[in-house]
């Protein structure tokens, strides 16, 4: 559902949906898209939440970022590569930065991850050592403090880069596992976190009216257009426990379907938000939605989003097959080991090690 939500919203951007609408800021077109617009700004942050969610009960080996890294290289360079073949817009110095994805930041997301990787052992043993009361406080201090001189002056001393970045991730990080630890979400009342998800969308959305299409204060929509947002973080947290908490099926088909596509959508991510892709081709795809008629451009952009998520999925599942002839997870664990070994080697070296 995050993933569909991120796509929603890459396709509001380059399809130039939103950009069209809001030369007329009272009309419905406006009011629908940026209401699936701050929608689906949650996604990101759900997907950051996640992670901490998961993540503060195991303990994360190097061979699960060498996975990842072996994928984003595939999508990275493999169509980097078939598009430079194909006779496309692409330059040698395109497949070079292909061949560094993290270093060349061809994703940001998967930067920002692997940045806040190697701080995961210390943030797990911040969210299993310190006290409520503390924790609560410095979570709260980070979210009023850290975004504050960006969203009132546009200046970012503490390199969040509105929320791009492996310090916003390493915050969402820390709130994923203070909600696993302290929340307890399967035991909250939906009616009440859907009633506030709702309510704070809408509330979102009034603002951001107001300071985009009345005011005209553009550093101020930090307020609203940014992951950081405080609103758009509650909305965030809102969908997020909505979202974790066990759903009572009758069978085990949806299970099944999220068996299915959850192991796909890190590559939804990388194939669709590719740089030269996310350039030159969502737009061509996406760009006519705006002129259709309202209630037909609000059901084209779901369908789009099925559609784009759907075709990514096709796409990988063909990848994780490649991986599984290539054994790919062997390699992984392999490095993985050498990896462990080599720290341990060093900290022995050192005189640290336990």
């Amino acid at each position: 559902i995050s993933m569909c939500m991120i796509c929603g919203l890459h396709i509001l951007g380059k399809g130039k949906i939103l950009a069209n609408s809001s030369a007329d800021p009272l009309s419905f077109k406006y009011f629908f898209a940026n209401t699936i617009r701050i929608v689906c700004y949650c996604g990101v942050n759900c997907f950051g939440l996640i992670t901490g969610y998961i993540g503060v009960n195991i303990k994360r080996k190097p061979s699960s970022i060498i996975v990842l890294w072996f994928e984003t290289l595939f999508y990275s360079f493999g169509i980097t590569a078939l598009l430079f073949l194909t006779g496309n817009n692409v330059s040698r110095s395109d497949l070079i930065k292909s061949l560094l994805p993290i270093s060349t930041k061809q994703y940001w997301y998967f930067t920002a991850y692997f940045f806040m990787f190697l701080f995961i052992p210390i943030l797990n043993y911040l969210l299993n050592s310190i006290d409520k009361y503390l924790l609560s406080k410095f979570l709260i201090a980070t979210l009023l403090f850290i975004p504050l001189p960006t969203v009132i002056f546009g200046t970012d001393p503490f390199g969040i880069s509105w929320g791009y970045s492996g310090v916003w991730l390493i915050f969402l990080y820390l709130t994923g596992g203070y909600i696993r630890r302290y929340l307890h979400p399967k035991k909250s009342r939906t009616t009440i976190m859907l009633v506030l998800a709702v309510g704070v969308i809408f509330l979102v959305g009034m603002i951001s009216d107001l300071i985009n299409n009345r005011i005209g204060y553009k550093i101020l929509s930090g307020l609203t257009e940014s992951y950081f947002s405080l609103l758009i973080l509650a909305a965030s947290v809102s969908i997020f426990i909505l979202l974790v908490q066990k759903p009572k099926f009758k069978s085990n088909f949806a299970i099944r379907l999220l068996s299915i596509f959850s192991p796909l959508t890190f590559g939804v991510y990388l194939i669709h938000t590719h740089p030269i892709v996310y350039r030159d081709y969502l737009s061509k795809l996406f760009g006519r939605i705006y002129y259709y008629p309202t209630v037909i451009m609000v059901f084209a952009i779901f369908a789009a989003t099925i559609l784009l998520f759907l075709s990514c999925c096709v796409i990988d599942s063909v990848r994780m097959l490649l991986f599984k002839l290539l054994f790919i997870d062997k390699i992984s664990k392999r490095l993985s080991d050498l990896i462990e070994k080599a720290e341990d080697c060093l900290l022995s070296r050192a005189g640290i090690l336990k």
